[in-house]
């Protein structure tokens, strides 16, 4: 982890009331989870020789891939792990009029960017079981199938043969498939003590989002004797994305700081390539299938509340409290999920970004789909609460509160809009809350 943050506070009193500028900038690099290898689930612990102070994070070592269409070319640089800036400004004003009357507002923008080029879904897996190949997304389509032909796994600094392992081309790369018509030949892996065939099996995971908001909320006080009202509006406004892929998938052997395996295919009989040709399924930097995967989302989003609130000291014990809250939502955007390329089913005609139909790690990108899910969505929500409070003595009280509110739905209803029915079906409704709370609080000193 290393970056940091830089906030300032310039605050100016006129007497009347104050005014205070805030600014803050941030740029941060964080490494994710680290994914160890654990025994006993009763009480886990990290398995035996496996290293707590090392890493099985991508190492360093940045390339180009492309994901979206063969001209789209992105960079993954694991050293970059998640990389998040953001820069925001704002404006807080307070002004007494005098007679009670206090106005507030409160004014802020920020223009966020959280790049992440890490790793996800490490995992243990077996050299000689089909689940491996679907995780490299190394599988031949129609039906899906480990390809015919000796598979091998390099040491990518020494050359020196770690696994060889022979497909016949019945494997269908599902869990269930296990290690039918898989035959391990070789196997010089370390750490074979853990798993029998076992490798690390690792993703290029990447996410890209960004945010530009802009928020204000203006509220106005009024105290007459025992009473304090309070009546205000919010207002919110948010142009975000969020785009995501994988720029590959490696392999590895089990160890410290492990490095990804060189690995190739050398094809069997009735391959559309002919027999004995040497496929390269990674890059020189070990990543297979660069770019699969293809997840879009935009969305803009415009947020107007209303709200009032009453604050009544019917007497030195009792306090009554309540509020009411209406609010205005609109969500417009679109979704897109990708499609695997149609070109990247081992076809020899096709060459991917290099234009060489031999080096397979570059043309099993997935592409945009044509149609973008469009959706335009809006809704009103209405909330109340109300609240008694008993106070006992200075130290110690008691009260008892109703709530029914109105919630707008996650983001995640919006994301989910990525096909004709949901977009005709699924209805924009708030969700509902009906809350009764009783409680006691105290303090000492």
């Amino acid at each position: 982890n290393e970056g940091g943050q830089i906030r300032f506070n310039v605050p100016k009193d006129y007497g009347a009331g104050a005014v205070t500028l805030h600014a803050k900038y941030l740029n941060d690099h964080n490494g994710w989870f680290e994914f160890y290898p654990a025994k006993d689930f009763n009480d886990p612990k990290i398995a035996p020789g496996i290293d707590r102070f090392a890493t099985n994070l991508h190492r360093p070592g940045k390339f180009s891939y492309v994901t979206g269409a063969v001209d789209q070319e992105r960079e993954f640089d694991p050293e970059s792990l998640a990389h998040s800036v953001q820069k925001s400004v704002g404006v807080e004003w307070t002004h007494d009029f005098g007679d009670g009357w206090v106005l507030s507002n409160n004014f802020k923008v920020s223009d966020s960017t959280t790049r992440w080029n890490t790793s996800a879904s490490v995992a243990l897996r077996d050299i000689g079981r089909g689940s491996l190949f679907s995780n490299l997304n190394s599988l031949s389509t129609g039906p899906n199938r480990v390809p015919a032909g000796e598979w091998i796994f390099r040491d990518r600094s020494t050359g020196q043969v770690m696994a060889r392992v022979l497909s016949d081309g019945t494997n269908s790369g599902s869990g269930g498939a296990g290690t039918t018509g898989l035959t391990v030949l070789e196997n010089n892996l370390p750490r074979q003590d853990l798993l029998t065939g076992a490798v690390w099996s690792n993703n290029g995971l990447v996410f890209d989002r960004y945010a530009k908001e802009a928020m204000n909320q203006l509220t106005l006080n009024k105290r007459i004797e025992n009473h304090l009202f309070t009546i205000g509006s919010f207002y919110a406004y948010s142009d975000a994305a969020n785009f995501n892929t994988t720029a590959g998938r490696t392999v590895a052997p089990v160890g410290s700081n492990p490095q990804p395996l060189d690995v190739t295919l050398i094809t069997a009989a009735g391959s559309p390539y002919g027999a004995g040709q040497t496929l390269q399924i990674t890059n020189p930097q070990g990543f297979a299938a660069e770019g699969s995967g293809f997840t879009l989302n935009e969305f803009l989003q415009k947020q107007l509340s209303l709200f009032f609130g009453h604050n009544w000291e019917i007497n030195k014990r009792l306090t009554l409290d309540w509020g009411v809250r209406y609010e205005d939502l609109s969500v417009s955007g679109l979704n897109n999920l990708g499609s695997a390329n149609p070109n990247a089913n081992y076809d020899p005609s096709f060459g991917g970004a290099d234009g060489n139909p031999l080096t397979i790690y570059d043309n099993r990108f997935n592409v945009r789909n044509a149609v973008d899910w469009v959706y335009d969505r809006s809704l009103d929500s209405f909330s109340w609460s109300g609240a008694l409070n008993y106070t006992i003595d200075p130290n110690n009280s008691v009260y008892v509160r109703y709530t029914e509110g109105e919630k707008a739905p996650d983001l995640s209803f919006f994301t989910g809009l990525t096909n004709a029915f949901a977009i005709a079906n699924y209805a924009t409704t708030p969700q509902t809350i009906a809350q009764w709370e009783i409680g006691y609080k105290f303090r000492r000193g």
